[in-house]
C-alpha cells in the first residue's frame, strides 16, 4: 500500500514538473495537455485520473508550490533562536529559494490573479494564514523579551518580506543589478533596524 502511494506521488510531481515547465514555455493558456503527458512520459488519462482538467493542474502547481515554500521557511525558523539571525534567515530563504526555483516563483507570482485560482481562494486564505501564524509564533518569544518592536504581525511581515518580493520581481523580470547575496546582506540590515526595539 506504502509503495503503491509512493509511486502515485512520484507520478503526480512528474506531471506538476511537466506542466511547470509546459506552462513557463508557452503560457498557460498556450499549453497543451498532450504535451504535458509527453514531457512527464505518462498517458492523458492518468492525468485527468488526478487533475480533473487544465485549471486544476495549473492550481495544484501553484498550490504545491506555495507549500512548498511555505513548509520550507517553517522547517528553517524551527532552528533559529537568534532573533537577528532568524530575521536575516527569513529574508535568505525568500530569496535563496526564488534563485533555486525560477520558473515555480515566477509562476506563483504572475498567476495568482488568475481565473484558474479563483476557486482555491479559501485555500490559499487558509495557507497563507497559517504561515503567518508560523512567523508570529517565533516572532512572539522575541516580542515578549523586548527585543522587537511591537507591531501589528501584518506590518512586521511586510517589512520583512515586502521588500523581498520588490527585489525578487526585479530578479526574476532580469532587472535586478544588485547581486543576490548583497541584496540579502542589504535587506536584512535594513529590516533589523527596522524590528529591533529601539
Amino acid at each position: 500500500m506504502r509503495q503503491r502511494q509512493n509511486r502515485s506521488q512520484a507520478r503526480r510531481q512528474l506531471v506538476l514538473a511537466a506542466a511547470l515547465a509546459c506552462f513557463s514555455q508557452y503560457g498557460y493558456a498556450e499549453t497543451d495537455m498532450r504535451e504535458i503527458g509527453r514531457r512527464a512520459k505518462t498517458s492523458l488519462g492518468s492525468i485527468y485520473y488526478q487533475f480533473e482538467n487544465k485549471a486544476g493542474l495549473a492550481a495544484a502547481v501553484y498550490l504545491d508550490g506555495l507549500k512548498q515554500y511555505q513548509a520550507g521557511m517553517g522547517e528553517m525558523l524551527a532552528g533559529m533562536t537568534d532573533l537577528r539571525k532568524g530575521l536575516a534567515g527569513i529574508i535568505g530563504y525568500h530569496l535563496r529559494w526564488v534563485h533555486a526555483n525560477p520558473a515555480l516563483a515566477r509562476f506563483l507570482v504572475e498567476t495568482r490573479r488568475a481565473d484558474f485560482m479563483r476557486p482555491q481562494d479559501a485555500t490559499i486564505r487558509r495557507l497563507n494564514r497559517d504561515f503567518t501564524g508560523v512567523l508570529s509564533a517565533w516572532l512572539q518569544p522575541h516580542l515578549k523579551a523586548g527585543k522587537l518592536r511591537p507591531l501589528p504581525i501584518d506590518m512586521t511581515v511586510a517589512i520583512l518580506l515586502g521588500p523581498c518580493h520588490e527585489y525578487a520581481r526585479r530578479y526574476l523580470g532580469g532587472h535586478q543589478v544588485t547581486p543576490l547575496r548583497e541584496a540579502e546582506r542589504m535587506l536584512s540590515d535594513a529590516a533589523w533596524q527596522a524590528l529591533k526595539k529601539p
